[in-house]
């Protein structure tokens, strides 16, 4: 018979969690995993589920990785992996068990911006290996756009048990370590986070500004190396964080490489120089202003050496330049206070939470302390304290000036009123003189505006002169050839028709060899009187054109229209003869008309020429009459 041992209810729960407990004390340690669950929005990767490798070799697979004994891979202590300035290769392998019945959307991130390259590579139960993730050097391939690296991952439930495998090395620090997002939460934390480097990046380059207008509008460069050290400061933030890789040059990640140590010696090289004349050092002692030489001549050779060194050895070098310089700069800063200089002691405490904060940070980096937060996390705590004091100490700064600048108004005030009485004795003798000196000028104006004006008429006088004919009255040939040319621009800019009749006297070589020259005078006279009645519109034109010669320009005016006008001017020659001192003479003129709507691919002197051709025409046909030239596309009409 079989005994049942029944213990008390108290005991038996007791006994069932202890046992529990312990069942999964043991299968964590025999099988670390990356426990998801539905109430998962973001975990960061623990030491027990995560194992690294270190290799020289470029070359191996994922599946060769993978397929080396358990004893190659270590536990890491932290979980973090920071092996300081390394150059060989790490893998990374996570165990991950989803809990989660609901289908989320994961976001791996890695929190170093700064890695050159990384592989990551994700097997399902027995799939085979699967790359979801390839960001090389010269290719980014992100597949979230977002200055960190993130990447989608579509994980398996527990039953398959997904494996991560993650490869990367960099020529700057190698640490890294990794946190999962649900998507939902990653966009809401992100908001936030980004607000805040908003605000913070917002502030400082508005500070920034703020005192570059200042060292623009005093002139005191003060200002400006503050300014100087704020935008170079706040680039080397923002390279340290991938801002500027992402933003600036993501296609040539070579650049990042260049950016950080020079952005890191400008800024040591602007906190130098803001130190000099914030302090006013180069007043005191000379071998205050030495050394502040010395550390400015060491930061720019090391400017021009990170364009011969390779990346790690510049960072490298630029870390223990930075906390040289900031040694050197807080032992003045102790100095100054103990001689009891104004601002010291604001200024010494500024650099000793940069110097604090930057000696934590340069320590992580290097592998020789394990920090459970970021790295770079203590250096901009430090470098945040240091821009605020160094902010207060400026406007201390400023506020004794300002003071010194009062009293020093206030003596300049008092002498400025004595000088002010005799300035306005001068003043009123001045103004007396001004007055009679004005009264001068006046009229010594009016008498030459008078005489601009006949001048002015006189020009306008001779000006119709030189464009009347002598002998007819009417306009001459000068003036008939510029309003020609300017009647033809307004008819191609305007698409109206331009009219041109040519007159001619017929005859008129017998006339003057019959009665002489003055009586041909008397007729060419008279025909451009009667030519003058007939042409009505203010902006037709009469021009005697030469000799017995007449033109008329008729704008805007169809052909049918200036075979008209052309018809009454020959019925005005015609119907009443000349009165001369031989009696009264009869006479007629040839009229040929053309006319054209001005194309700019013709010649200017096409419409004369038409308007000539028909003239001639008309004489061919026995003179007393009217020719209209007719093209050909007017003739198949």
């Amino acid at each position: 018979m079989n005994r049942i041992l029944v213990l008390p209810m108290g005991i038996q729960q007791l006994t069932r969690a202890w046992f529990g407990w312990l069942l999964i004390c043991v299968s964590t340690t025999a099988n670390a995993a990356w426990v998801l669950s539905d109430d998962t929005l973001h975990t960061l990767v623990t030491s027990p589920c995560c194992e690294f490798l270190a290799t020289d070799d470029a070359e191996l697979s994922a599946q060769q990785i993978m397929a080396l004994p358990e004893s190659a891979w270590q536990k890491l202590s932290t979980s973090r992996i920071n092996a300081g300035f390394s150059s060989r290769i790490y893998w990374l392998r996570v165990s991950i068990d989803n809990r989660a019945v609901q289908n989320r959307q994961w976001l791996l991130a890695l929190d170093n911006p700064l890695i050159d390259w990384i592989n990551i590579y994700l097997q399902s139960g027995d799939e085979p290996w699967l790359q979801v993730a390839a960001l090389a050097e010269g290719d980014h391939g992100r597949k979230v756009s977002h200055p960190s690296y993130l990447i989608p991952l579509e994980l398996a439930g527990d039953a398959q048990r997904p494996v991560l495998l993650i490869q990367f090395q960099t020529a700057g620090a190698a640490n890294l370590s990794l946190t999962l997002w649900d998507r939902d939460s990653f966009v809401e934390s992100d908001h936030r986070s980004s607000l805040g480097w908003g605000l913070a990046f917002g502030a400082l380059l508005l500070m920034g500004t703020y005192n570059v207008l200042l060292a623009a509008s005093t002139r005191m460069l003060s200002y400006l190396m503050y300014a100087a050290y704020i935008f170079s400061g706040s680039l080397l933030v923002a390279g340290l964080l991938g801002i500027n890789s992402y933003y600036l040059w993501p296609n040539s990640p070579w650049l990042q490489h260049i950016s950080l140590p020079l952005l890191g010696g400008f800024t040591l090289l602007f906190a130098s120089l803001f130190t000099e004349r914030v302090l006013q050092t180069e007043r005191r002692q000379i071998g205050i202003k030495r050394l502040h030489r010395g550390l400015q001549a060491g930061i720019v050779l090391y400017l021009f050496s990170v364009l011969l060194l390779d990346y790690q050895s510049a960072v490298i070098v630029l870390a223990g330049l930075v906390v040289l310089v900031v040694i050197s700069l807080l032992a003045l800063g102790i100095w100054l206070c103990v001689q009891k200089a104004p601002l010291a002691r604001y200024y010494t405490f500024a650099w000793l939470a940069l110097l604090v904060g930057a000696l934590i940070s340069s320590l992580a980096y290097f592998g020789w302390v394990q920090l459970p937060i970021d790295n770079l996390t203590p250096f901009l705590i430090g470098a945040g304290i240091d821009v605020a004091v160094m902010a207060v100490t400026l406007a201390l700064r400023v506020g004794d000036s300002y003071r010194s600048h009062q009293l020093a108004e206030k003596n300049a005030m008092e002498q400025a009123r004595r000088v002010r009485l005799v300035q306005d004795k001068a003043l009123q003798m001045q103004a007396t003189a001004n007055a009679e000196l004005e009264q001068k000028v006046r009229e010594r104006t009016f008498e030459l505006e008078v005489a601009l004006r006949e001048l002015a008429d006189s020009n306008r006088e001779l000006e119709e002169q030189n464009t009347r004919d002598a002998l007819t009255g009417v306009r001459n040939r000068k003036y008939f050839d510029k309003r020609y040319i300017a009647e033809q621009r307004r008819s191609r800019r305007e698409q109206t028709p331009l009219a041109l009749i040519m007159a001619d006297i017929d005859h008129f070589k017998q006339i003057n060899d019959t009665y002489g020259h003055p009586v041909g005078d008397i007729c060419i006279r008279e025909v451009a009187s009667r030519a003058a009645e007939v042409v009505k519109r203010p902006g037709d034109v009469v021009a005697r054109y030469g000799g017995e010669e007449f033109a008329l320009i008729l704008p805007n005016t169809s052909p049918e229209g200036a075979r008209q006008l052309a018809e009454r001017l020959c019925s005005a020659i015609r119907d009443q003869g000349v009165v001369t001192g031989a009696g009264e003479l009869p006479l007629t003129i040839s009229c040929g008309v053309a006319c054209l709507y001005i194309d700019p691919q013709l010649p200017p002197e096409t419409l004369l020429a038409q308007a000539d051709k028909a003239l001639y025409q008309a004489k061919q046909q026995g003179r007393d009459r009217v020719c209209v030239f007719i093209t050909e596309e007017q003739q198949v009409e």
